[in-house]
């Protein structure tokens, strides 16, 4: 980043150009990557800022955008960024309803991620109980389901190969605009196969 800003101070706004001068100093990244940080250099120049100041979105005077934010707050912490975990912080200590929401949803991504269906009744009711309307309703639902989502949590088998060839089907007779009938969709299922 530092080498595209002096680039980008000497005159140089070319991103392919840029491109290739990262990779001839050993950048194995794409283009694209190096054409996004250029198109941030310039609004940041058309809005009048300097270069630095425009490398997080937690750093920007209006703030990270409400998907910046949705993203740090189900990232784990060991990977968050220092800034976002600066932001989120402040978050917390700006309101109890927040703490709570963050808590929650830290418990639950836990769940998730550590398989551990069986804990998944006590967060339900901790959720329901916590008067947060959102996280009460999510709860709810889960409770609804609550067998399919315990045994997703704690069954090693998934669904996913099955739901892949669910969808290849779907996409086949969608081809076909509906005008196709069950014999050519017959064969172009056991033509792809």
């Amino acid at each position: 980043m530092a080498y595209l800003i002096q680039r980008w101070r000497e005159g140089c706004t070319d991103s392919l150009q840029l491109w290739r001068e990262l990779r001839a100093l050993g950048y194995t990244y794409s283009s694209r990557t190096v054409s996004r940080f250029i198109t941030r250099l310039r609004r940041a120049s058309e809005a009048g800022w300097a270069p630095e100041t425009q490398t997080s979105p937690y750093t920007r005077p209006q703030g990270p955008s409400a998907r910046a934010v949705s993203f740090t707050w189900v990232c784990p912490e060991a990977k968050r960024a220092q800034d976002a975990q600066l932001y989120i912080d402040q978050l917390r200590q700006g309101d109890q309803s927040i703490e709570q929401a963050y808590t929650l949803s830290q418990a639950f991504l836990a769940l998730v991620r550590e398989r551990r269906g069986d804990a998944l009744e006590a967060w339900i009711t901790e959720a329901a109980a916590s008067g947060l309307e959102a996280l009460a309703r999510f709860a709810q639902g889960l409770r609804d389901d609550l067998a399919a989502v315990k045994a997703g949590r704690t069954l090693p088998w998934s669904h996913g190969p099955v739901e892949g060839h669910v969808n290849r089907l779907k996409m086949l007779k969608r081809q076909g605009y509906g005008r196709a009938g069950v014999g050519l969709l017959r064969q172009r299922v056991m033509q792809v196969v």
